[in-house]
């Protein structure tokens, strides 16, 4: 791992993580505009929102609340995603989240990558626990966090497609 707050790479296998750029927004509005891959996470984006969204995300980054990486293949093959831990009043606590582009599903690269932030999480951010809001009609997130460990903490009303969301947790050992 490379550190420094503005510089912290993270790597795994397959993958480099790395703090978002602003050459991001292509590959970062065309998964903000693929409403199947949107239709759990707050639906689609046009480019004026990525390109603010991706501003406060690169601003933010690493500031004690909020590390938003673009997930990019280590071969080479460029962005095909993001993974963030990012602290929520709502759940108490840091959140686990990510986006894979559509034509990368059923890879495995949700589950590296995740497990790489929440690696990150644990001994560099010495967090006690992570959580992850899950639709549980959204049944390939529910499995990227089961892989992981997490175990379902609560469930809670929300505004998606199930009318509420299954809050997961998976605490430090």
């Amino acid at each position: 791992m490379t550190s420094c707050r503005s510089q912290i790479t993270l790597t795994s296998d397959r993958l480099t993580l790395r703090r978002h750029q602003f050459s991001d927004v292509d590959a970062l509005s065309s998964l903000d505009t693929d409403v199947e891959a949107r239709r759990f996470t707050g639906g689609v984006s046009d480019r004026k929102t990525t390109v603010e969204y991706l501003r406060r995300h690169i601003a933010e980054f690493g500031n004690g609340a909020s590390w938003k990486f673009a997930v990019d293949l280590s071969d080479g093959g460029g962005m095909v995603g993001w993974c963030w831990l990012q602290h929520k009043e709502i759940i108490d606590g840091f959140e686990i989240g990510y986006q894979i582009d559509r034509r990368y599903w059923d890879q495995g690269i949700a589950t590296e990558a995740a497990r790489r932030v929440v690696q990150f999480g644990f001994e560099v951010v010495s967090l006690q626990a992570v959580k992850a809001i899950v639709d549980p009609a959204n049944v390939a997130s529910e499995r990227v966090v089961q892989k992981l460990g997490f175990v379902v903490e609560r469930e809670m009303p929300w505004d998606c497609p199930s009318g509420r969301v299954s809050i997961y947790k998976l605490e430090r050992k």
